[in-house]
């Protein structure tokens, strides 16, 4: 979005100030800042109407999105196929991430927010330059074939502070724009990382985890002693140590049993397994 380059175009005019051609010149100087402002208005005035069609675009998708996100599970309940829902419930979650997006989009784009910015400066512009244009009229009525040097030297100043005035307007609206676009980055950034940190939980949940286990007194059985998983993954470890790997992550039961003495000993505990790491479980065979 370069604005400035629609306040540049025009060159700057050749003027003389030699009391024949005075009042020619103040005209073209005149037309000068005046082309300069209205050129500038235009920007606004053509560039709002993109703004504008994407913004609506994009908010009111989202809106319809939303609505579809609430409409799923009830023709999911009212169509129901051997009494399960017709529609997943999944594609509401679905819905809601899309119309999140749309706003996100609008966001970062910043449609919506530059459509408002375009109009205000726009009817700013109008502002400064009709003031200006009759002002100006005002002034003609004092021109005649010669001016005085007085008159010529506020009559510039008039055209130096209007067309300042047209530029604090433009880059006000510009400073307005890379605030709000800086602000979008770190959102998106932000964003972005928050995703990334989800997305690393939810691979460390997927992995397996293992467990390590100290039975206090194992040394002291017949035959070794024998950890089971879940009722069904069994080993036999000799000693006090022993470790299973390649389990789910979750709440799982660890049994440990063996002999001591001829006598059946055992303990069993409910274990949390996390992904990608090591449970370390002390046990004692009673």
């Amino acid at each position: 979005m370069d604005k400035s380059k629609d306040l540049i175009t025009i060159d700057f005019p050749e003027l003389s100030w030699e009391p024949e051609t005075a009042v020619k010149s103040l005209n073209t100087l005149y037309s000068y800042v005046m082309k300069k402002a209205i050129k500038a208005d235009g920007w606004y005035y053509r560039k709002k109407n993109w703004k504008r069609f994407m913004g609506t675009a994009l908010r009111y998708s989202a809106i319809v999105f939303t609505a579809v996100a609430g409409i799923f599970p009830i023709l999911g309940t009212i169509y129901k196929v051997n009494d399960v829902p017709s529609i997943e419930p999944a594609w509401s979650a679905v819905a809601v991430a899309i119309a999140a997006l749309m706003i996100a989009i609008d966001k970062f784009g910043g449609f919506t927010s530059a459509w408002v910015r375009y109009i205000m400066a726009a009817q700013e512009l109008d502002k400064i330059i009709e003031t200006f244009r009759f002002t100006w009229e005002k002034e003609k009525l004092k021109f005649s074939s010669s001016i005085h040097s007085d008159e010529i030297q506020r009559l510039i100043e008039s055209c130096k502070t209007f067309i300042s005035q047209i530029n604090e307007v433009v880059q006000d609206e510009t400073q307005k724009w890379v605030a709000e676009f800086q602000t979008a980055l770190k959102e998106v950034d932000l964003a972005a990382k928050a995703a990334a940190k989800v997305a690393k939980e939810k691979t460390k949940l997927q992995e397996f985890g293992a467990i390590s286990i100290e039975v206090e007194n194992g040394q002291n059985c017949d035959n070794g002693w024998d950890l089971v998983i879940d009722s069904h993954s069994e080993r036999n470890f000799i000693g006090k140590k022993g470790a299973f790997n390649n389990i789910k992550p979750g709440i799982i039961e660890v049994k440990a049993a063996g002999t001591i003495s001829g006598r059946n000993v055992s303990d069993i505990k409910l274990v949390s397994i996390k992904g990608g790491e090591i449970t370390t479980v002390l046990m004692s065979l009673n």
